[in-house]
């Protein structure tokens, strides 16, 4: 039998604390739009996608590797659409509570600013794949 691998929780000696980035990822077929939107791992939380800069890694570089992972996208136009920053956000944002009790004094708890890039892409060229803290990734119609 193989045993599902534990999740593991980004460290602060790989990724830089207070730091994260966001992407919107946008389809529009002409008749409706589309948004990637993932789901927290057991707990039925939804978020954009997003996610940590490494140390030695440009915030640019830590966004295209997690389109690429997450999204299966190599060349893509990405413009920065806000950061944001207030003294509340965590990493987490309202999700909070529901981790605080399994990861109390986590970094991942703490403020966060936040750089939140978008794109519009072509929905056949997307093949989404969560990432390690999440059970799934698609595609939602915006209403």
């Amino acid at each position: 039998m193989v045993q599902k691998k534990k999740k593991q929780l980004p460290s602060i000696e790989e990724f830089m604390p207070y730091l994260a980035y966001d992407f919107v990822i946008l389809d529009f077929n002409g008749k409706q739009l589309q948004i990637i939107i993932l789901e927290y791992h057991n707990t039925g939380f939804f978020a954009l996608p997003g996610g940590f800069v490494k140390h030695d890694e440009h915030v640019v570089s830590a966004i295209k590797k997690a389109v690429r992972e997450r999204a299966g996208l190599d060349t893509i136009y990405l413009e920065q659409f806000h950061t944001f920053g207030s003294a509340s956000r965590s990493a987490l944002g309202c999700h909070e509570d529901h981790f605080r009790g399994q990861w109390d004094n986590h970094w991942m708890l703490d403020r966060f600013i936040s750089i939140v890039y978008y794109a519009l892409i072509n929905f056949n060229h997307v093949s989404p794949k969560p990432d390690e803290l999440s059970d799934s990734i698609d595609w939602y119609v915006v209403v």
